[in-house]
């Protein structure tokens, strides 16, 4: 009983929340769709080098039947980074890109909270409302495709399952478990016309909910698949997309100064390479000073500091590896810098290194 009325509580305490962001998002259910597959990519101006570097491997590794990349930025449209719109004019050439950015209104709404799951789900639901195709691919910033045709193999899912929602992995946590087959947002493929047509937008909203006797916070698109007919998991191989999961959700918090993430195991020190590979020097040789002491435990980025004290060595490995397949698959080698950057890692890592030690094609070497 006590449980059933705590559940009540807290789903009342977020009425007023589900109020306003209701009324920042519209759409259209019906509307004529071309064929293929569209990619909506959630971005952050203040984070626009990773943009960037992301923009220019969706381009790489991009497949015939994509029709348009959306980019939507959590800023006014005539606000977005100037960095960005060059590139998305070079890439234009060979892509169809649609850049969208908040009204003053979201603007408002989404900075009044300053939480990565609201600006994600503002993204994605203009990024939905947008879409002219009815397979629409949700892309996560932080996460770098690097395999050949890696959406192409996604939408190819998406149309041999036959479902509302197609996935690469399962989501589990706050209540959701695996058995309930519900899928992570990163490299959802969703019919976007099913989505239109039977929800709302803020049905696509975090939400609370009592299944089979338990509270269940369902985090964002996780509700609106729990109350689709199909959803399937069709999982890529981990070299396909390098993702550190729920970076800017951290780096998000970090900068609201609602942590210094002194508890909290993060992949932060991934960041400052990933902005480097948007063409951004500075934080790489900030971070490669911060780490190169071992004992170290702060992480410096634009004026907020991480502390790293909660990451353990097996997450330090997974880090470097995931640099390092990065660097193999972009310029064939680990370039000098970066490897100066990786030490760091190293020495933290220790013996839970597995870089050197794998077989295989897709095995992550020391070079």
């Amino acid at each position: 009983m006590m449980d059933w009325l705590g559940f009540r509580i807290k789903q009342l305490a977020r009425l007023p929340v589900n109020a306003l962001l209701g009324t920042c998002v519209a759409w259209e259910p019906e509307r004529e769709l071309a064929d293929g597959y569209s990619v909506a990519l959630a971005c952050a101006a203040s984070l626009a080098p990773l943009a960037v570097a992301n923009l220019r491997l969706c381009a790489k590794n991009q497949g015939g039947r994509l029709r348009e990349l959306i980019a939507v930025f959590d800023c006014p449209p005539q606000q977005i980074p100037s960095n960005f719109v060059e590139t998305a004019r070079e890439i234009s050439r060979s892509i169809d890109i649609t850049l969208l950015g908040y009204d003053r209104r979201q603007v408002r709404v989404a900075r009044l909270f300053k939480n990565g799951w609201v600006f994600a789900w503002m993204s994605w639901c203009l990024a939905i409302a947008s879409s002219k195709t009815q397979a629409l691919i949700l892309h996560d910033l932080d996460a770098m495709p690097i395999g050949p045709m890696v959406f192409e193999q996604i939408y190819e899912n998406w149309l041999l399952a036959k479902a509302e929602f197609c996935g690469i992995n399962l989501y589990s946590g706050n209540g959701v478990t695996e058995e309930m087959g519900l899928l992570k947002s990163c490299g959802l493929a969703l019919d976007s016309a099913y989505v239109r047509r039977t929800f709302r937008p803020i049905d696509i909203f975090n939400a609370m909910a009592w299944v089979d006797g338990r509270m269940i916070s369902f985090d964002t698109t996780l509700y609106a698949q729990w109350q689709s007919p199909r959803r399937a998991l069709r999982p890529i191989h981990e070299s396909q997309l390098v993702h550190p999961s729920q970076l800017i959700c951290h780096f998000t918090d970090l900068l609201a100064k609602r942590t210094d993430l002194r508890s909290v195991p993060h992949s932060l020190p991934m960041l400052p390479y990933f902005l480097y590979l948007g063409d951004d020097p500075t934080w790489l040789a900030t971070a490669t000073e911060d780490l190169k002491h071992e004992n170290s435990q702060c992480l410096h980025l634009f004026d907020r500091t991480a502390r790293l004290d909660a990451i353990v060595p097996q997450h330090w490995a997974w880090m470097e590896k995931q640099i390092r397949r990065l660097e193999q698959a972009i310029f064939g080698t680990t370039r000098p810098e970066v490897l100066d950057f990786l030490i760091g890692f190293m020495r933290r890592a220790g013996t839970s290194r597995s870089v050197g030690a794998e077989l295989g094609a897709n095995a992550v070497f020391e070079c």
